[in-house]
């Protein structure tokens, strides 16, 4: 076990500058490819929802750049609110992929941000999707990291 004056984060941050897209095993990128159709669709059905609507006003008032898209809408917003909305469009329904490993739905919170800041900045489909796949793992491997102490003896999660 480790103590608390161990780095923690330093393997993790350096292993996310070793992930390429390109050089994944079939079943990974079949499964990233699977992750990203799965919150499409359930971002395209989340995006009729009311609360999605009250969503997009609220953001629409907060105003700031103009740089990144929003599910279900023709207006773009500041990446940071493409983030957030897209990311709360997408867990909408609790139809979002989950990782059974960790009891968790890890896509809809890393997905949106890296859409977000892959539009602004322009990246190509590979820097996508290598960014989605670090930002995939390094999220089941801190959810692993709390598992055993957030979910209770009898399956529920908190």
């Amino acid at each position: 076990m480790k103590h608390l004056s161990e780095p923690v984060t330093q393997p993790m941050i350096a292993r996310t500058f070793e992930h390429r897209w390109q050089d994944a095993p079939p079943e990974v990128s079949k499964l990233i490819k699977d992750c990203v159709l799965d919150l499409v669709g359930v971002a395209i059905v989340g995006a009729c929802e009311p609360a999605a609507e009250a969503l997009r006003g609220h953001v629409s008032e907060l105003g700031g750049a103009e740089q990144s898209s929003v599910f279900g809408s023709s207006h773009r917003v500041s990446m940071e609110s493409a983030a957030l909305l897209n990311g709360a469009i997408a867990h909408m329904l609790d139809y979002d992929d989950v990782n059974f490993a960790i009891l968790g739905h890890p896509s809809a919170p890393v997905l949106p941000a890296v859409l977000a800041i892959g539009e602004f900045r322009r990246v190509s489909g590979a820097e996508l999707m290598n960014a989605f796949l670090t930002g995939y793992e390094t999220a089941c491997r801190v959810r692993a990291g709390t598992l055993q102490s957030r979910i209770p003896r009898n399956g529920n999660h908190r």
